[in-house]
């Protein structure tokens, strides 16, 4: 756990309100982009992202969390795949934050995007755009790191693929 949220979450069980709206200002965005990505859907993603600090907030005199990020990913990862389960996931066109402002570039990457599987698409959200590196990916997704390197591996051979096509 980074310093900030080792004495953010210390001074949120004492009961200091404020140390959990500093946690939640320091990754919000990051899950929330995660779950756009994952969903297609913005509403659902700050559905998701609220409901994850729900349940960090129920673990306040639980067990402690040695990383408020992995965990708050871990649980918002378990979160957007129970919703993808129950609700098939929408188009990701114009959903995903792209440094090119170009049309042409940005309906390209919405395609290669939109046929990626989700746990594909996971991935490629995981390393490229949150920069886990393949250990933390591992532990998130209960993989080994080699595992993760294949599958990356793979994800990023079908995306030169689709991007041929």
């Amino acid at each position: 756990m980074n310093d900030a949220d080792r004495q953010d979450w210390a001074a949120y069980s004492r009961g200091e309100r404020n140390a959990l709206q500093r946690i939640f200002e320091r990754h919000k965005d990051a899950m929330f982009t995660y779950c756009v990505y994952m969903t297609g859907n913005r509403e659902d993603a700050e559905d998701l992202v609220q409901e994850a600090f729900a349940r960090l907030i129920g673990r306040r005199n639980g067990e402690p969390i040695a990383s408020i990020r992995d965990w708050l990913f871990i649980c918002t990862r378990n979160l957007t795949l129970n919703h993808l389960k129950r609700k098939a996931p929408a188009s990701l066109a114009g959903s995903i934050p792209v440094t090119d402002s170009d049309p042409e570039i940005r309906r390209f990457i919405d395609t290669i995007l939109d046929r990626l599987t989700p746990e594909e698409r996971e991935l490629v959200l995981l390393r490229e755009q949150h920069g886990f590196s393949s250990s933390e990916i591992a532990a998130m997704l209960e993989l080994s790191p080699e595992n993760v390197r294949i599958r990356l591996y793979r994800v990023r051979k079908k995306m030169q693929s689709i991007a041929r096509e």
